[in-house]
């Protein structure tokens, strides 16, 4: 199991022995060793390990800089360190039928001096790359409800308003335009707030796919929306999935105003049409899209269990696909075997690596060059240890449901982000959010923080004591009500300057998260 240590960025390597810590960090130009040496093994985005000869190299590595740094009279105590701390494991046999026994860092304890407070809820103490967020944290504001207690859709009202949310599936921010964008889907609209919204409860500015705030209509045409999922704003153009109507429309630039439609459609042939169907050009149930920085556009066709790649923005509608990923041709779309996706709901790729959340097989696939064959098998899995395992919350891997989650278990991931070399999974089933302080190299790695739950052992809808899926009635075993720190069916997540927001399904709302202060001194 690979961990952070990453020397400049003052990481810890962790034990999962005795779960003491090994650190060095840097103070201005010096290199300096803390406390609480044990075997361990490290890995960080300076020095990349293996194993124990790969390790003991990466301490020369060390030596040398320090050497040449004219550093040595640190030197003897750095060598002793890591030639204790991180000599490898005589079982590290790289296996990836049994998985290694359940594992968590050490515990926040609110501060950044490097050491743990003892006990092991599953967070980081010494994260402070990039933004930062506590376990369990508060949000700090909610868009879609007056205040954190409430969790009705349009606020218990008959008709929607500029303020109320139905079932939002996903939010983006366009800085190029200064506007957020909200996929409020069961009430077939986008919302636009110009801003980024500083109170709870504010008003949207404008609306897509709908007349007025107060109208719902369901409608196929250019300007009428069904079911919108996924917004993205890549490229300077703004992109909805509009699941129920199998299409992905596209926009020229960034709407500012409720008067703007769509100018091309992948899906289906025009703006006023409706089909689905398996083939080269159409889908079914198509829940998220993603343009990368070079122009592809991938559609992750989820009732067909693929996703579809477009070498570069299509020019016409209903455009056919170049590439299909997940079935042997653009004719096969059932779920056949492991190896296929089945429903995949989000997806991201910066044109290197290429990462999908495989909803139904509750993983996440990481592919670290973008995939140029069908079955190509990715080189991480979250979530499963092999592709052959699929059940969820499967920590000993026996294909059988546990009873709770873990730090490295899924139950039905929807939503997927990265931000600054950080992965986010809104993982709906469990009511949570799991962050990975960077994208992780090895399979069935466990998340370094959670949102929406106190520990990674917990998935009760709002943090509570009821753990079902979304959609489960709950009559019987009431649900907690809504509050600052739980979630109910979390769908999206989005890091939005030094803010990380979450959708939630069925409590009809997006929570905001402000990052915390860094850590670093």
């Amino acid at each position: 199991m690979h961990v952070p240590c990453g020397f400049d960025a003052r990481q810890p390597c962790f034990s999962y022995v005795n779960k003491s810590v090994v650190q060095l960090e840097r103070k201005g130009d010096v290199l300096k060793a803390l406390s609480g040496y044990t075997r361990v093994r490290c890995a960080g985005s300076v020095f990349f390990t293996h194993g124990p000869k790969h390790e003991r190299a990466m301490t020369m590595q060390i030596a040398s800089e320090l050497l040449h740094g004219k550093k040595g009279f640190l030197l003897i105590g750095i060598l002793v360190a890591f030639l204790t701390a991180c000599g490898g494991s005589d079982n590290d046999s790289g296996s990836t039928n049994v998985p290694p026994p359940t594992v968590a860092p050490p515990d926040d304890d609110g501060t950044d001096d490097g050491t743990d407070d003892g006990t092991d809820d599953g967070t980081d103490d010494t994260d402070d790359t990039g933004l930062t967020f506590d376990t369990f944290q508060s949000a700090s504001l909610v868009i879609g409800q007056p205040d954190f207690s409430v969790g009705q859709a349009n606020q218990g009202g008959a008709i929607p308003d500029a303020n109320s949310l139905n079932m939002p599936l996903g939010g983006v921010y366009s800085s190029e335009s200064d506007v957020l964008f909200i996929a409020d889907s069961d009430n077939a609209r986008v919302l636009g707030f110009t801003g980024m919204p500083e109170m709870n409860n504010v008003n949207a500015d404008f609306v897509l796919g709908q007349p007025d705030f107060s109208s719902a209509n369901k409608e196929i045409s250019a300007s009428g929306m069904f079911s919108p999922e996924a917004v993205t704003t890549n490229g300077g153009r703004l992109m909805v999935t509009d699941t129920d109507l199998n299409r992905v429309t596209v926009y020229e630039g960034i709407p500012t105003s409720g008067d703007a439609v769509p100018v091309l459609v992948l899906g289906q042939s025009s703006l006023d049409t409706y089909s689905g169907s398996c083939d080269q050009s159409t889908f079914i149930h198509p829940h998220a899209h993603f343009l990368t920085p070079a122009g592809k556009v991938l559609v992750a066709d989820a009732a067909n269990n693929r996703v579809m790649v477009w070498n570069e923005m299509p020019t016409e509608n209903g455009a056919p696909a170049d590439f299909v990923l997940g079935q042997a041709d653009f004719n096969i779309c059932s779920f056949r075997d492991p190896e296929n996706f089945k429903h995949p709901a989000a997806l991201w790729s910066d044109d290197q690596q290429l990462i999908v959340a495989d909803s139904e097989n509750h993983r996440i696939l990481i592919w670290n060059t973008f995939p140029t064959e069908s079955f190509q098998a990715p080189d991480v899995i979250l979530g499963q240890t092999v592709m052959a395992n699929r059940a969820p919350n499967d920590d000993n891997q026996d294909g059988v449901a546990d009873a709770e989650p873990t730090a490295r278990t899924f139950d039905y991931p929807r939503d997927i982000a990265i931000h600054d070399g950080k992965l986010y999974v809104a993982d709906m089933n469990n009511h949570r959010v799991l962050i990975w302080n960077e994208i992780p190299t090895e399979s069935f790695a466990p998340a370094d923080n959670v949102l929406g739950q106190e520990d990674f052992t917990s998935g009760g809808m709002n943090a509570g004591d009821v753990q079902r899926a979304c959609g489960t009635d709950t009559t019987d075993v009431p649900a907690s009500e809504p509050n600052a720190n739980g979630f109910r069916c979390p769908v999206g997540v989005t890091v939005i300057d030094d803010n990380l927001f979450v959708t939630e399904w069925e409590n009809s709302r997006v929570m905001v998260f402000e990052a915390q202060t860094d850590a670093a001194e």
